[in-house]
């Protein structure tokens, strides 16, 4: 492929920053981070590397701003506690060996997303128990939350929240 310049993803976002809106090169910052768990690491090496570059600045709120996440579901919950008025979380948090799907450290609360896809089978059953005994040691409490729950349940799901969060 002689002389068709290829570009990695953080550069591309990068680059679009500089040219597109801030709501387009956010879209495309979060389909970044849904496809690849590095992708922040990597935008940040682009702009280390040119500091003063156009779209520099949109590109370090998006890295700060901690609603922007991996996942649909993560957009959906964000929205439904903002909604519902309870404290914002963090998402997609390092913790104790695993990242924590939504995570409020003022309340020692996990909330963990167990869609059927990818935790129906015993490797997932075994290993979420497991997560789950590692951060009750660590003096974190995980609530479940599935797919049903999230789209059927809004409103029930976000008041067990804040009864928890009590």
């Amino acid at each position: 492929m002689r002389g068709i310049k290829v570009t990695s993803v953080a550069r591309t976002i990068c680059d679009l920053a500089a040219t597109e809106s801030a709501r387009d090169t956010e879209h495309a910052f979060q389909e970044a981070l849904f496809r690849d768990k590095t992708i922040d690491r990597a935008i940040n090496a682009v702009l280390q590397r040119e500091p003063r570059r156009r779209g520099a600045p949109v590109i370090r709120s998006l890295l700060k701003d901690p609603r922007l996440t991996r996942s649909e579901r993560e957009r959906r919950i964000l929205k439904l506690i903002a909604e519902a008025q309870l404290p914002k979380p963090l998402t997609s948090v390092p913790l104790h060996g695993y990242v924590a799907d939504v995570f409020w450290p003022q309340h020692n609360l996990i909330l963990e997303f167990d869609g059927w896809q990818g935790h129906g089978h015993r490797l997932a059953f075994e290993s979420n128990r497991k997560r789950d005994q590692v951060m009750l040691a660590a003096g974190l409490r995980t609530l479940r939350v599935t797919d049903r729950q999230l789209t059927s349940e809004p409103f029930a799901l976000t008041a067990r929240i804040a009864q928890t969060m009590r």
